[in-house]
């Protein structure tokens, strides 16, 4: 579990095909061949934070949660299943891209975002960036089918970060268009200083809602 409290940025330093012993590979399953892992390294902006982890960690990377399969500071390194590949914005990504990163939720600790399982819902386009002086709106389109787990000044986790929904907005196309505002310190330390108008993004709504959800479906 996280919090949506971005702990640290990283540099990606390479995204490749995992690679799979010709051993291992008599044993995968035809219709999986095509299936493929990647290899994710990123290089710490803040080394400090490599002290703390340890290979088998999970941790949140653009909000996604992953385990560490390496580490030699100050670098990490992950495997991106196929699975998480198809489903995130992860495969827009590219060498010196920067990704937010935060470590699991101690239970001890104070939750100052919200509660983030590090599973993403949907990869989802930056529709438009408002300069407002120091800070900034940030708009993100959304597909209909979404729009029951969004509510005005409800929380919602955009690329692992905890943010809170301003307004929403119904566009002609059917798609619903979220605001949020970034204030200066969010803007200076995860990647949204380096976001731009058309940036896929990793989108998880709030837990709860997918839980009252899916109770009034059974209902």
């Amino acid at each position: 579990m996280f919090t949506g409290i971005v702990e640290a940025t990283a540099v990606i330093q390479r995204i490749s095909p995992f690679e799979i012993d010709e051993k291992s590979r008599q044993g995968i399953k035809a219709s999986l061949e095509e299936s493929t892992a990647y290899v994710l390294d990123l290089k710490l902006e803040n080394p400090g934070l490599y002290a703390q982890c340890k290979i088998g960690d999970s941790i949140a990377v653009n909000g996604c949660c992953l385990t560490i399969t390496a580490c030699t500071a100050p670098n990490l390194q992950f495997v991106i299943s196929y699975e998480t590949w198809a489903l995130t914005a992860f495969s827009h990504l590219k060498v010196g891209d920067l990704v937010n990163l935060e470590r699991a939720m101690l239970l001890e600790q104070r939750l100052d975002g919200h509660l983030v399982s590090g599973h993403i819902d949907a990869a989802c386009r930056v529709s438009e960036i408002k300069e407002m002086g120091a800070s900034k709106d940030i708009f993100v389109c959304i597909g209909a089918a979404y729009r029951p787990l969004c509510i005005k000044k409800g929380s919602i986790t955009i690329d692992g970060v905890s943010l809170t929904i301003n307004d929403i907005n119904e566009l002609p196309s059917g798609e619903q268009e979220l605001r949020f505002t970034l204030i200066p310190h969010t803007i200076s330390v995860t990647r949204f200083r380096s976001v731009r108008v058309g940036t896929l993004v990793n989108v998880e709504f709030d837990m709860l809602g997918k839980y009252v959800q899916r109770l009034m479906e059974k209902n």
